[in-house]
């Protein structure tokens, strides 16, 4: 949402010349933002049933967030999704996110302007990489599955 705004800035500058940004949820950002990166493709908003072909589009996830209380309080339902498409995913150092990725294993944390940088360059240079760390994410979103801990609702004594 346009209440990203500020977290969509830590990448500004960041990403790599070879790199496509796709930016979903907002196009109200075109022309706003990203004065040194032109390859970005804004996608409009799009029913949740078609979360798995947006994700399909990408070779990696970037989420970006400023490190406030409000984030703190957040899901990584980001990178659950991206995770359950098989794409790994850089991330904020925010608390959802370090409860989610296992940096170098499935994902990477960027926690200054040269992470980004960096993990962005090796993902886009460096396919192997990204099978790898998406397959890791991927089993990660797997586990998390629904149908997978259902059980723990079920079993458990609510009274």
């Amino acid at each position: 949402t346009k209440t990203h705004k500020e977290d969509i800035r830590l990448i500004d500058g960041c990403i790599p010349e070879n790199v496509q940004l796709i930016i979903t949820g907002f196009p109200q950002l075109e022309g706003e933002m990203f004065k040194y990166h032109t390859d970005i493709e804004f996608c409009p908003p799009f029913a949740l049933e078609n979360m798995p072909y947006i994700v399909k589009k990408h070779d990696f996830g970037v989420v970006p967030l400023v490190d406030c209380k409000f984030n703190a309080g957040k899901s990584d339902i980001k990178g659950l999704e991206f995770g359950a498409g098989g794409v790994p995913v850089i991330a904020s150092d925010v608390a959802p996110y370090r409860r989610w990725i296992r940096h170098g294993e499935n994902g990477f944390i960027a926690r200054k302007t040269k992470h980004w940088i960096r993990y962005m360059q090796q993902l886009a240079d460096d396919s192997d990489l990204r099978l790898a760390l998406g397959a890791e994410a991927k089993k990660d979103a797997v586990k998390r599955d629904i149908k997978n801990n259902i059980y723990k609702w079920i079993e458990r004594d609510y009274t």
